[in-house]
């Protein structure tokens, strides 16, 4: 399988962690990106093995997510052969600004 991010989920994701470096530490900041690195493998491998987001089972489409240290998801969906990372969100956030903003991103 082949992973895509779309280029705002990779600016969260990366903000995320340089704002992880900033209040914790380089420790911390590649514990975060080892855990992402480890969801995105798996991802390759085996891109059904995380839930179906339940924001989205009203959706045509279907998303799944998984979590990143608690405070942040991984929303993706698979079409074919690729999985596509369309954004990668801080799950402190209001839940309607996900949907919103993830139904932007794919056109929707």
């Amino acid at each position: 399988m082949t992973v895509i991010w779309h280029p705002e989920a990779t600016l969260s994701a990366a903000q995320t962690a340089e704002y992880i470096r900033l209040r914790d530490g380089e420790m911390a900041c590649a514990t975060f990106i080892d855990a992402i690195d480890a969801v995105v493998k798996t991802l390759q491998t085996f891109p059904e093995s995380y839930p179906e987001e339940r924001l989205f089972l009203k959706n045509p489409l279907q998303f799944r997510s998984v979590s990143i240290q608690s405070l942040n998801k991984i929303i993706y969906r698979i079409d074919g052969d690729t999985v596509y990372i369309v954004d990668f969100w801080d799950t402190r956030m209001r839940p309607w600004a996900l949907i919103t903003r993830v139904l932007n991103r794919i056109g929707k």
